[in-house]
């Protein structure tokens, strides 16, 4: 009887030598991934990107340095989707597929910890520069698993093996692929677009060819393969290790096409023009002429009078960058860029480009290599601005802006302005409590808080009767701009100013959204506010109002998309290139930089230098501040101050108000016929709703005259749209503390005083400070009611000869002490950190250095010029300056320290470490590599 044990036995031999005669007698079909071959790894930077915006439908996005994947959770949600390829021309046909793996560098994420993102294969062509929503490619989900993402920053890896294998195996054309959440969850995730150097979208993959074998036999053996006998190596000779390089072309035909310099905005004939001493750029544009895009390197010769350098590429892989045959203008990588050193920035420049094969590649036409220009440079006074943090209460917590919206808005006008350098220092002022309301946006249904103190309106008459006051005493120059910042943690102040003015002022915060990802949206929006103080009205777009004929459609910076006049952005900050669908920063709209048109506005102004003031006979001058409402005519007006012996400060217009001033009986002593400067406003973050004039300004120095009583403000019309009324005695006021000998610590000052007024009348008081014994005198604090305020250390300039002074206003009149005795108020050490390189970096010889610093001193404001010295631990003294280019790096290993001194000798010193390699030197980055062996 056979046992179902043996049975079972049976049948697993039968098993067994069925499967073997299978293996005999059938020849080996299936490709193994795993594979004894040896592995190619290839890393690709993206050819194409762009995002497509459900919320506005027709724009297109392919020049944004931000790429955009959500899903908004609004009443009516909106999606955005990611466009990115990758060209597989350098991966040989036959190549076995081993891994793929997208890389994207998240740099902002919102709405939600944890969102989810799929990658779907891409069914149709689309064009990076025209695509948009209504016209977005189809799509199709293969199955590659989605990736939960957090909102950290940083490179985020999504598997596409199904996808990239279905275009090396022909199943699907290579169109790339399409980012996008699940349709249901909100959720938002930008990312670096390729035009942001250094954090380029990638694609990894892992490959490997069929390796030769030997032609397979008819039968099998069944016998175990004995086991190999070890051999002794003869000698300790190391295998040697394969460069990874990619495989050399043996030719290619790079071809020069032409120079761009730029220093914010320029065409391909350089016809924007320049301004000494700004950093300028030069962007050396070239293309190939074969099929491929090969690497390439360039020298670029400059030559000012005696002076020449020769400059290696400062972006790429250490200067050398694929060569695209058809290159994106738009794309800082595809291009050559090279930073001119100082010497360079001055007078009319030569400038010769070569661009070469690398080694083992020959050039077919070595003759279209080269590319000239000439330039010429126009002088420029620099900028002097005072920033008014301005701080105030709401449910018990004070907010005042942090630093580094200060830091970025200083930064962002360097770079846009046309101006070699700006000199800046920042206070604080404390407005009071906030109140705010909740407003919705009618075409939206989206809501969100609004201030309604402060307002823009209040803050600038603040910062104007400070000005006025500082102007008067010598503390500031007549060119000298106020602005005022204001948090918006709390509520959104929208920003406005007088055109053409003195002051200005607007909101700031972490984040605009969308295109602006740097971490404060108060930097273009300063830049906005104060043009508009240099006398810049808006470009009439995107909601913007009031201003004249704007020459480019759209609020574009350029007339035309294509060509040669074409104009697009740089950004010497993150070295960013900003298409000519960018729009001008006098507009309303999204992706703001500088138009050529506001550019060379900017620079006939300061030019000009209309800011310089006539003299005048000096007398008592009395001060009237306020605004205008142009809707119901109704008028605000600051306390009133007689200044003694004060110079007119601006020659009156005379219009159709009029300042009136009056005696006891009503009779009236001067008339002043004047006309109010026109204050307009920035943008709602995320809004295109319209803004007309905000308010009419007020800010007059008239002659005062004896025996005033009585103040109107006449309209157009003689309506007497506000009184200020005082009795006929002047009040009185005496400094208390600090009055002599005292040494005010590091924190707030706090100043006391006494004063009466016989007729009774409601006093305010304003504080002034000089650190130098009434040299120069700077209004610290101002529209007090009490008898004393705190002054914040920010605000005080040290000093061994200090004194404070109290004014009092009865509303008209006016009188002032000052503390009988000088104190001292100690000197803060200077803070300095290295902005550029951001830390340690390598380059070749021959690359320039950009050395970055901010230097700071609580004193005097931002430390620059000598004040800043730079120094290498290899080459000695390199240079001053906060912000110095430097070529001719000896090779090694570089500690370069910048050390910040203040006048009164304290210093601050950072460092960073700088490897300079040799020029012939193989480059380490071999993942930057199209394709990378081993």
């Amino acid at each position: 009887m056979i046992t179902w044990r043996r049975l079972l036995l049976v049948l697993l031999i039968a098993l067994l030598i069925v499967t073997a005669a299978l293996a005999v007698s059938s020849p080996i079909q299936a490709q193994d991934r795993r594979s004894p071959a040896p592995l190619t790894e290839a890393t690709l930077i993206a050819v194409s990107d762009t995002y497509l915006d459900e919320a506005d439908p027709a724009a297109n996005f392919g020049d944004s340095r931000t790429l955009s994947v959500g899903r908004t959770d609004s009443r009516v949600p909106t999606e955005t989707h990611l466009l990115v390829r990758f060209d597989l021309a350098g991966i040989p046909a036959g190549a076995i597929l081993d891994r793929a793996e997208l890389r994207l560098y998240q740099r902002a994420a919102g709405e939600s910890a944890s969102f989810v993102i799929y990658v779907d294969e891409v069914n149709a062509p689309w064009d990076e520069m025209a695509t948009t929503w209504r016209t977005g490619p189809p799509a199709t989900y293969r199955d590659d698993p989605p990736m939960a993402l957090d909102q950290a920053t940083g490179l985020k890896r999504w598997d596409v093996l199904r996808i990239v294998d279905r275009w090396l195996t022909g199943l699907a054309p290579n169109e790339g692929f399409l980012l996008r959440g699940d349709g249901a969850a909100p959720g938002l995730r930008d990312f670096s677009a390729r035009e942001f150097s250094g954090q380029e979208p990638l694609l990894y993959v892992e490959y490997h060819l069929n390796a030769p074998t030997a032609t397979p036999t008819a039968t099998m053996a069944l016998t175990a393969t004995p086991t190999r006998t070890p051999t002794r190596t003869p000698t300790p000779t190391r295998t040697p290790t394969r460069t990874p390089t990619a495989p050399p072309l043996q030719f290619a035909d790079l071809i020069a096409t032409g120079l761009e310099v730029t220093q914010a905005v320029q065409d391909l004939n350089n016809s924007v023009r320049l301004v000494a001493g700004k950093r300028t750029f030069v962007r050396f544009h070239v293309r190939s002429g074969m099929s491929g895009s090969p690497w390439g390197t360039a020298k670029l010769t400059v030559q000012r009078g005696d002076a020449v350098a020769v400059l290696t590429p400062i972006n790429g892989v250490l200067g050398k960058i694929l060569v695209s045959p058809s290159p994106n203008r738009g794309a800082v990588g595809q291009a050559f860029l090279f930073e001119l050193p100082e010497t360079f920035r001055y007078g009319t420049v030569s400038l010769n480009a070569q661009v070469k094969t690398l080694a083992g590649v020959a050039d077919s036409t070595p003759a279209n290599n080269f590319a000239s220009a000439q330039v010429s440079y126009e002088t420029a006074p620099g900028l002097s601005i005072v920033i008014f943090r301005i701080g105030y209460t709401f449910q018990g917590t004070t907010y005042y802006p942090a630093q580094n919206h200060v830091t970025q808005l200083m930064s962002w006008l360097r770079r846009a302005y046309p101006t070699p350098k700006i000199e800046f220092i920042a206070r604080d002022l404390y407005w009071g409590t906030m109140t705010r309301q909740w407003v919705v946006n009618p075409n939206t249904g989206q809501g969100s808080w609004q201030s309604t103190s402060p307002t823009c309106n209040g803050v600038n008459f603040k910062l104007k009767l400070l000005w006025d006051f500082d102007y008067l005493t010598g503390k500031i120059s007549s060119s000298t701009r106020y602005y005022g910042m204001v948090d918006d943690t709390i509520a959104f102040m929208r920003g406005c100013a007088p055109i053409p003015g003195k002051v200005a002022s607007g909101p700031t915060g972490s984040g605009a959204g969308g295109w602006d990802t740097d971490g404060s949206y108060g930097d273009w929006y300063g830049g906005h506010e104060l043009a508009h103080s240099f006398g810049r009205r808006h470009a009439n777009f995107c909601g913007a109002v009031g201003g004249p004929g704007y020459p480019y459609p759209g609020g574009r910076i350029s007339p035309v998309l294509t060509g040669p006049t074409a104009l697009y952005g740089f950004d010497a900050g993150p070295q960013a290139v900003y298409g000519p669908t960018w729009t001008d920063v006098m507009t309303y709209c999204a992706n703001e930089w500088i138009s050529d048109f506001t550019f060379e506005a900017l620079l006939d102004r300061f030019q000009s230098r209309r800011g310089l003031l006539t003299a005048a006979t000096a007398t008592d001058r009395l001060l009237v501040s306020g605004s205008i409402d142009p809707a119901t005519a109704a008028v605000a007006l600051e306390s009133l101050y007689v200044i003694p012996n004060a110079a007119e400060i601006t020659p009156p217009i005379p219009g159709p108000y009029a300042i009136v001033l009056r005696d006891t009986d009503d009779g009236e002593l001067a008339r002043y016929p004047f006309t109010p400067t026109e204050m307009e406003g920035g943008p709602l973050l995320q809004s295109s709703d319209p803004r007309e004039v905000e308010m009419l300004s007020i800010s007059e120095l008239v002659p005062y005259v004896a025996g005033t009583v009585r103040v109107d403000i006449e309209g157009p019309d003689g309506d007497v749209l506000s009184t200020v009324t005082a009795g006929a005695n002047s009040p009185t006021v005496t400094v208390l503390s600090p009055n002599r000998g005292e040494t005010p610590g590091d924190g707030p000052v706090t100043v006391t005083w006494s004063a009466s007024d016989a007729d009774g009348d409601p006093l305010t008081f304003a504080v002034q400070f000089t650190p130098d014994d009434g040299v120069t005198w700077q209004m610290v604090t101002q529209s007090i009611t009490g008898t004393s305020a705190q002054i914040p250390r920010a605000n005080l300039s040290a000093g061994t000869a200090a004194r404070f002074r109290v004014w009092v206003s009865d509303g008209i009149h006016s009188a002032s002490d000052m503390s009988d005795g000088t104190f001292v108020v100690p000197n803060l050490a200077p803070t300095v950190a290295i902005v550029q390189p951001e830390g340690a970096v390598v380059i070749m010889a021959g690359q320039t250095l950009t050395l970055v610093a901010d230097a700071y001193d609580a004193d005097t404001g931002n430390l620059d010029d000598d004040q800043v010295r730079w120094e290498s631990s290899l080459g000695g003294p390199l240079g001053s300056g906060a912000q110095l280019t430097v070529a001719g790096l000896s090779v090694g290993s570089h500690t370069i320290t910048v050390t910040a001194s203040d006048e009164q000798g304290a210093s601050a010193s950072a460092a960073v470490q700088v490897t300079v390699l040799p020029e012939d030197e193989l480059t380490p980055l071999q993942v930057f590599l199209p394709v990378v062996q081993h």
